[in-house]
């Protein structure tokens, strides 16, 4: 018995060359697999400007959430102002009795608050759109380059494995 047989290695070599061409098939279909992640990749980038919208329109939706909080905020101090004007002029009290006057400082002063609070939140809203923006935008980013770099590190190893007249560069050139 001698070390071909053990193999199963044909005395012409056939077996070798089968395995070398199995291996060369392997590294191209490893390269294409690589050039269709590349592809994917790169084009998660087109997702940047998807969330850029997502973003505007974020924001848009807090500022008209905002409007509509002060909206209502006005028509309540209206509203206030308007029946403590009615009850004064029900008992015979002066609008600018100190009284009434303390009144519509101490409603002024809580719609000015709420006001605040609105605004507050509205901004922590938006950072939080800001934030989520980045990070999608990061991922997409770091997704693309990962697979380039794992395209370039493919393609690399193939040409390694077999020279430069590998199989990662016949099928570069051939497309094949």
């Amino acid at each position: 018995m001698d070390w071909f047989s053990i193999w199963a290695i044909g005395k012409d070599g056939s077996n070798i060359e089968k395995s070398a061409q199995l291996k060369k098939t392997a590294a191209a279909l490893k390269v294409a697999q690589s050039a269709l992640g590349m592809v994917e990749g790169i084009s998660a980038l087109n997702n940047n400007e998807t969330a850029r919208l997502e973003r505007k329109n974020e924001r848009m939706a807090i500022e008209n959430q905002v409007l509509a909080a002060q909206d209502s905020i006005i028509e309540n101090l209206s509203y206030n102002t308007d029946q403590t004007i009615a009850y004064a002029a029900r008992g015979n009290v002066s609008v600018s009795s100190p009284v009434l006057t303390e009144r519509f400082k101490k409603g002024a002063a809580e719609a000015g608050k709420d006001f605040a609070m609105i605004r507050a939140n509205a901004d922590i809203e938006r950072v939080k759109s800001d934030i989520s923006y980045a990070r999608k935008r990061r991922a997409n980013t770091q997704r693309a380059i990962s697979s380039i770099n794992q395209f370039a590190f493919d393609v690399g190893m193939a040409g390694l494995m077999f020279g430069s007249g590998g199989a990662a560069t016949e099928t570069a050139a051939t497309g094949e």
